[in-house]
């Protein structure tokens, strides 16, 4: 499992990164750790089981970017993922799929703001 403060340092150095890129007009960086816990409980009266079965856990890291790249035409929006590494090679590798992969939408207007942070490009990045 991934401590925190491993998350919230690739947050930091990613959102410093994304705002030097002179096309990236708005990004979201999304850092994420998860650990599932499963088990199958199973109780039937003809085999002693104890009732849990099959008992599974899945650990997984990973990064994500979505940006607005300015472009002569209009804004292209575009979102690329990384998984399993929350570096800043991570950040570029997630920012190069977003923009190779990103597309001009005629009813896009800008990334969702949080409440409290300021308005403008990378509003939605805010303050960590």
């Amino acid at each position: 499992m991934v401590n925190l403060t491993t998350l919230k340092e690739t947050a930091e150095e990613g959102l410093r990164f994304l705002r030097r890129q002179k096309d990236v007009h708005e990004a979201e960086l999304f850092v994420a750790d998860n650990a599932v816990l499963t088990a199958r409980l199973n109780y039937v009266s003809h085999i002693p089981c104890n009732g849990v079965e099959e008992p599974k856990s899945i650990e997984s890291h990973g990064l994500s970017v979505r940006a607005v790249f300015t472009d002569p035409k209009g804004h292209r929006v575009g979102m690329g993922s990384e998984p399993g590494n929350l570096s800043l090679d991570g950040v570029k590798a997630a920012l190069d799929k977003a923009r190779r992969i990103a597309v001009q939408d005629p009813h896009f207007t800008r990334l969702r703001s949080c409440a409290g942070r300021l308005a403008g490009p990378f509003s939605s990045l805010g303050s960590l």
